[in-house]
């Protein structure tokens, strides 16, 4: 029994008939053994705090049935990839996540059973598109196994024939869809996809929302997808949650009954800003930021990272506001 068994079976007419590998849907272990399915992801009243005390996610609680894709929608800054890196397990989380009705809040990060694609395809350089598929299973199962799994996965994403690639040759659009296929071999039980299409122009994104959304579908496999772009989320999303400072402040279903007006972000979930420029980044991830006078934010951790003098910022109102307030005092 391979890892992909429960949607994967390369049956022996198939070889003889020279056919491609049958692709099934992922089952929940519950629901394949004839239980009551808990659902594929739970989360209830999570935190998420980034080292430097920042907490991003203020009392998240929501499910993802088998299967189901939701779709995070939001502003910068509003804490829907946050709650991706809390479910992962890369950054501290207070409350209880739950993969399959199990606690996982403090399992580590390669036992979660949780897959992740992020905004820049991260593919390994020196590996072939192949590779880079095979990467997560090439150790678990026979060679001939993989190259049968791999050939599948490369049909399902749109890149048959890519097997010997090198990554460097492939567009935006095709690195995103071999990273794709790449979280999807080690059959996670929950896919989490960071704003995977972000990178690419208008006219791709549109095309790859359409294509992703088939793929997750025939995949079977349970997702959360982050988004700010609300056409996007309603293309491949079958719930959408508009995140708003840390916290879910409304659902929408996707079901082709909705009213357009519910998909109107209030100004607390669109976010209102001011330009700025970054003059210096101070210790303590502050940064000293000019607008009409200098004004020193304190931001959280991994965005001081990428933080640099002389970078165009858009900063909050509110956060203008609290600060004039405080200096008044």
């Amino acid at each position: 029994m391979t890892m992909w068994s429960s949607r994967l079976s390369v049956r022996e007419d198939a070889r003889e008939k020279n056919r491609a590998p049958v692709l099934e849907h992922i089952s929940s272990p519950n629901r394949a053994s004839g239980q009551e399915a808990a659902p594929a992801l739970a989360l209830e009243d999570v935190h998420v705090t980034y080292p430097d005390g920042y907490e991003a996610v203020r009392g998240i609680s929501m499910h993802v049935d088998d299967g189901e894709i939701i779709g995070l929608l939001g502003a910068s800054g509003s804490g829907k990839s946050s709650i991706l890196r809390g479910v992962a397990g890369l950054e501290k989380t207070r409350g209880i996540v739950r993969v399959d009705g199990k606690d996982i809040s403090h399992t580590p990060i390669h036992k979660r059973s949780v897959g992740m694609v992020f905004q820049q395809p991260q593919l390994f350089p020196h590996r072939s598109v192949g590779g880079n598929i095979a990467y997560g299973i090439e150790r678990q199962m026979s060679r001939a196994h993989v190259k049968a799994e791999v050939s599948c996965l490369l049909d399902l994403v749109g890149l048959s024939g890519f097997e010997e690639r090198p990554v460097q040759t492939l567009s935006g659009g095709q690195a995103q869809r071999c990273a794709l296929a790449r979280a999807l071999a080690t059959r996670p039980r929950i896919l989490l996809l960071d704003e995977p299409l972000s990178a690419l122009d208008r006219r791709l994104r549109e095309e790859l929302s359409q294509e992703l959304r088939r793929i997750l579908t025939q995949a079977g496999t349970a997702a959360v997808y982050v988004t700010h772009d609300h056409e996007e989320a309603r293309v491949v999303a079958d719930r959408v949650a508009f995140i708003a400072e840390g916290q879910i402040s409304r659902w929408v279903s996707v079901d082709g009954d909705f009213v357009q007006s519910d998909w109107k972000s209030s100004p607390s979930e669109q976010g209102v800003y001011v330009d700025g420029r970054i003059i210096s980044v101070l210790p303590r991830n502050t940064l000293r930021v000019e607008m009409e006078a200098e004004v020193d934010f304190p931001i959280p951790t991994p965005l001081a990272r990428h933080a640099g003098a002389g970078m165009p910022v858009k900063i909050r109102v509110e956060l203008v506001g609290a600060k004039e307030a405080a200096s008044a005092q």
